[in-house]
């Protein structure tokens, strides 16, 4: 569960932004807390043309990258204008066992059964400007690092609503069930996925969860992914190029892992000193200190011009996915995952092992370990055993041991 009582600082203001945001379940956030966090409790669906007002205010999806149709997900499917009709897919904010997200899904392309363009939620793709948040236009050359928890929905994990799917190139078959196994992403259009960050000079890094029956263009019957996990920019060469998608040339980048579940990811990107691709990329996951580290081609995918952003959501036309999305922070320079806090817990005696005329005292939490003749006790040190574990003499039939922190 996320901590929403510290993350309520986020965003204060147009241009007030708070100087400790605070984000992690499973990691600490770094000193000074994130830049900024999109919490994914806010679901505003920003008029089109009316620029960053979308989400919670700090959000676009005036781009070539989406057909939004401002509708939610679930409900009864109708035709219309923005704010007027409900195509398949959408986005809203969901709450389960207490924890509040984001639902983004894109059942498709709704054109094809008879839904009007624009807009159709055939593609969904939202930007935030991190320009304004003091991103250099080189946030990429010089390092930056992003968090976000996130997952697929299946429909034996949540409550909330999802579509039935509309595939392209599918309509004379109907309107197809959501999938068991979840529906989710390749990275496509030159370096765009689930999350995207991109620099004002060029480049973009994008990630991408998937599932191994996803499909690059939403065809059931086209080349399978086959892989669960984190996927990423390919490995490409030198040069910030379009083909670095889940098609393209070069070696797949991913971390493997069950997409279907919560995890939280810690990513750094700097730029790669090897001469073999554009930046390296590594992936921290679950409170884990030991992360998988990539190195990637930037992709030329852009959708803001003048400006770094990160962004979310997918950019393809005809590819279908869902994306449940915690939150999403960011902050510049490469920055290391905190250590996890010591923990509270109370010293513990896990063991006591004769070996001869003596006993090994195992324990954990810490502490010193105490011995006393008899209860009610008058406690005193072991001499030397203020660490696990102590191996004191049977000198006695009968001795009570303790821990003191």
């Amino acid at each position: 569960m996320k901590k929403q009582f510290l993350k309520c600082l986020a965003v204060l203001g147009a241009g007030m932004i708070s100087s400790s945001v605070l984000a992690g379940v499973a990691y600490p956030d770094p000193a000074g807390g994130w830049t900024y966090i999109y919490n994914g409790d806010k679901d505003t669906a920003g008029d089109p043309n009316s620029g960053f007002t979308s989400l919670d205010g700090t959000w676009s999806h005036d781009n070539g990258s989406d057909q939004f149709d401002g509708s939610k997900i679930g409900g009864t499917l109708v035709t219309g204008d923005f704010g007027v009709g409900n195509s398949p897919g959408g986005m809203m904010s969901i709450t389960e066992g207490g924890v509040t997200f984001l639902r983004m899904q894109d059942a498709g392309n709704p054109t094809q059964y008879g839904y009007p363009d624009p807009p159709s939620n055939r593609k969904i793709f939202f930007g935030h400007d991190i320009s304004a948040e003091t991103a250099s236009d080189t946030i990429l050359d010089e390092g930056v690092t992003l968090t976000f928890r996130a997952r697929i929905p299946t429909p034996a994990k949540t409550t909330g609503p999802l579509d039935q799917l509309h595939r392209a190139g599918q309509s004379a078959a109907g309107p197809q069930a959501y999938p068991a196994t979840g529906d989710g992403y390749l990275v496509s259009d030159g370096g765009k996925g689930n999350v995207t960050i991109k620099q004002a000079a060029g480049g973009a890094v994008a990630f991408a969860l998937t599932v191994p029956a996803d499909t690059f263009g939403g065809d059931p019957n086209g080349t399978k992914a086959n892989f669960s996990g984190l996927t990423m920019n390919k490995l490409n060469g030198t040069d910030i190029v379009g083909a670095v998608n889940f098609d393209s040339p070069g070696e797949f980048r991913g971390v493997q892992l069950d997409p279907t579940e919560w995890h939280e990811f810690w990513i750094t990107i700097k730029q790669d000193t090897t001469g073999v691709g554009n930046y390296e990329v590594s992936v921290y996951v679950d409170g884990s200190n030991q992360p998988t580290t990539l190195i990637v081609t930037s992709g030329n995918g852009s959708d803001f011009g003048g400006i770094s952003y990160i962004a979310i959501g997918g950019s393809r036309t005809d590819e279908n996915w869902a994306l449940d999305l915690d939150f999403i922070a960011w902050k510049a320079g490469v920055l290391v995952p905190p250590a996890p806090p010591t923990p509270t817990e109370p010293p513990k005696i896990s063991s006591a092992a004769r070996q001869g005329d003596k006993l090994v005292i195992t324990w954990t939490g810490g502490g010193t370990l105490q011995t006393s003749a008899s209860l009610p006790a008058t406690w005193t040190d072991v001499a030397g055993a203020t660490t696990s574990p102590a191996t004191v003499n049977l000198a006695d039939l009968k001795r009570f041991y303790r821990i003191r922190r």
